[in-house]
């Protein structure tokens, strides 16, 4: 029942929409440190295999540290929810369909697992 009360969340707040993609990506279930809640992952693995890699590689971590040799304030910032920043396009979308118990829906906003995702965030 959890997966249905998350899946109708995320429709209220209009992260995911109905779908009609011929994409459908399986869903996994995972129980949160609290043995209570429940965290929705999507196995995207089939559907990476079918992406192409962005050109722009991640920098790597120390040219990042060095670049923070003479600074003087630091200031770190939680991204929980941040991929959700981000809108799909309609193409993206359609590559983003999962399928669950309740329907077959594709997300609105990006969600973590796809190739790209953490390039376009970090954009």
């Amino acid at each position: 029942m959890k997966v249905y009360e998350l899946i109708k969340k995320l429709l209220e707040k209009g992260l995911v929409e109905h779908s009609e993609s011929p994409w459908a990506s399986p869903i996994v279930i995972v129980l949160k440190k609290n043995d209570v809640d429940i965290r929705m992952c999507i196995d995207y693995r089939i559907v990476n295999t079918f992406i192409k890699l962005s050109n722009y590689p991640l920098p790597l971590i120390d040219d990042l540290l060095i670049g923070f040799k003479s600074a003087m304030w630091f200031m770190s910032l939680d991204m929980a929810s941040g991929f959700w920043a981000i809108r799909m396009t309609e193409r993206a979308k359609l590559i983003s369909a999962f399928v669950c118990p309740f329907g077959h829906f594709q997300w609105v906003r990006m969600p973590f697992g796809l190739k790209n995702a953490p390039w376009y965030t970090r954009q």
